[in-house]
């Protein structure tokens, strides 16, 4: 029979196979660790060591669940470590649960939980002094407010984990910082920054021979690329990524890198090439069930089959697309009510000796309390935190229900893009600080003159987006002209200074043309105000076939 050390033993060479595992077959690494985890439970009178490396496998478990897209099973699982370190009155491990928790609730999408747990671990590793440990919660926090597209906070998290890794000299999370940094300035339109911490990134990866991080590396460095409107710089960098995949056999890898290529392909008019290569991304996303990266595929392929004038297999693969889109919408949905009941599990662990104390009006009053603290988070996962605005995610979440509505009950809808003129020139000549009041007072402005039922949004930067329900595109011209008035006619005033802003406009309408993606609908929109920018700025342009370099130019 096995001795308590020897099964310790076990755990701890299940644990390193399993790491080196992490990457290239998670699965498998998955059953090593449940194999022996039942081993340990069987165990009778399991001593306080074996506990603690039970605890340990638990938590690389719900990392390695995170890796197969099973979040619910790494929330369930952590919770599970959570219990034994608390069982066992160990502060190391509550607070790596903690994180772990937080982690898992930061895929499933329910930021409030993430928030709450991620800054208990932070305030566990702040007390015991355990700065790795800090640098990983506060990359965590980092990845959060990237998800909730609050990408200025996300850069304070991920600035202050970067200082930590350095000093430790741990180049492992180092590099998963600066692969998340430069995400983050991606989304924040400041490329040069983005593509500085790429490169670092690409280094360190390959410095310590992780060849799964150089690959998204390089990936993530080509949509930078791509964002530039360098295609043949992004198209290298995405073959390189393609190459590192296919020899260390990561299928996932090579079906987003195959993802990637072909919206490049499609961009350049190689239709041929773009068809191949996003026919490669649906048999490799299929082997490795990346659903996500099934029917964005399948989404693309519509729209290379449409060029083609191959309406039949366009229409084909569109309602793939739907149909699988609105699978994993009802799979998410399964996995969060799940993860629900496995957080109630998490609260009761905590809260029951506190609750059996407390009389009936002091529950009653910490209900409360958590109430508006919940709403409280709620707002910050919605409203951009400048201006007030919705921020862009959950813009278009509304735009999706607004536009299945449309198309269902054959109703107008329009929307409208706007981006504030040189906005860059403001900044440099008068600083960030009264930058950011322009941006305030432009929001201001948008408020000021939309209906009850309309929705603004700042999209990115200088840049904001209106949902107009139940309008026509005259109506929705009315709306942007009104909107330029109100800011281009009136100076914005910041302390003593007066400044003259104007802004650009671009207005796009659902004439019930068929199907068309919320994407489709605002990137249309986005291509007429460019199209001003591109005539002079200051002033509202309709779209109209503006992809054939056409469109109803409107001078104000």
């Amino acid at each position: 029979m096995v001795t308590s050390i020897e099964l310790e033993a076990q755990l701890d060479q299940v644990g390193q196979d399993a790491h080196r595992l992490r990457f290239r077959d998670p699965a498998l690494a998955v059953q090593l660790c449940l194999d022996i985890i039942n081993q340990a439970e069987e165990f009778e009178n399991a001593s306080r060591s074996l506990k603690n490396q039970t605890g340990r496998l638990k938590l690389q478990l719900s990392s390695l669940y995170i890796r197969l897209i099973a979040y619910d099973r790494a929330l369930s699982e952590a919770l599970e470590a959570y219990t034994i370190y608390e069982e066992i009155d160990l502060s190391s491990g509550v607070a790596r649960s903690f994180n772990a928790l937080g982690l898992a609730n930061v895929h499933l999408g329910t930021y409030a939980e993430a928030l709450e747990h991620l800054l208990n671990a932070l305030r566990f590793a702040t007390e015991m002094e355990d700065d790795s440990l800090r640098a990983t919660v506060l990359n965590n926090l980092g990845l959060l407010y990237i998800r909730m597209e609050e990408y200025q906070q996300a850069l304070e998290y991920l600035t202050k984990s970067l200082e930590l890794a350095s000093s430790l000299q741990n180049k492992e999370i180092e590099a998963d910082l600066l692969e998340n940094i430069c995400v983050a300035y991606l989304n924040l339109g400041k490329f040069n920054d983005a593509l500085a911490h790429s490169q670092r990134g690409i280094v360190l990866y390959q410095r310590s021979q992780n060849r799964f991080g150089e690959a998204n590396a390089l990936s993530t460095a080509g949509e930078v690329y791509a964002a530039m409107g360098h295609t043949i710089e992004a198209l290298r960098y995405f073959q390189r990524s393609l190459q590192i995949c296919q020899e260390i056999d990561f299928v996932q890898g090579t079906a987003n890198a195959h993802l990637l290529i072909g919206n490049i392909e499609l961009q350049s008019g190689d239709l041929d090439n773009a068809l191949r290569h996003m026919v490669q991304a649906i048999e490799d996303a299929e082997k490795g069930q990346d659903t996500n990266l099934i029917f964005r595929a399948h989404y693309h392929l519509s729209n290379i089959y449409r060029q083609m004038e191959n309406y039949q297999m366009a229409l084909s693969h569109y309602e793939k697309f739907h149909q699988i889109k609105e699978s994993v919408f009802n799979e998410d949905m399964t996995t969060k009510i799940r993860s629900l009941e496995i957080m109630h599990r998490v609260r009761e662990t905590q809260q029951d000796s506190e609750i059996y104390r407390l009389r009936n009006v002091e529950l009653t009053r910490e209900i409360e309390e958590r109430k508006k603290a919940q709403s409280k988070l709620e707002r910050i996962a919605t409203l951009d935190p400048l201006t007030g605005l919705l921020n862009r995610r959950h813009f278009f979440e509304l735009t999706q229900q607004e536009l299945d509505r449309s198309r269902r009950y054959d109703r107008p809808l329009s929307v409208i893009m706007m981006d504030i003129d040189h906005f860059k020139q403001v900044n440099d000549h008068f600083g960030h600080l009264v930058g950011d009041r322009v941006i305030v007072e432009v929001a201001r402005r948008i408020q000021k003159a939309l209906r009850r039922i309309d929705q603004a949004c700042r999209y990115g930067g200088e840049e904001f987006a209106i949902l107009l329900p139940e309008t026509t595109l005259t109506q929705a011209e009315m709306v942007g002209t009104r909107l330029w008035q109100l800011v281009s006619r009136q100076p914005t005033v910041s302390g003593e200074l007066k400044l003259k802003i104007t802004v650009s406009v671009g207005v796009a309408t659902y004439h019930q043309e068929g199907i068309i993606a919320v994407d489709t609908l605002l990137d249309r929109a986005d291509k007429a105000m460019y199209y001003g920018k591109q005539h002079g700025r200051n002033r509202v342009v309709i779209y109209n076939q503006m992809m054939n370099g056409t469109g109803s130019l409107n001078d104000l």
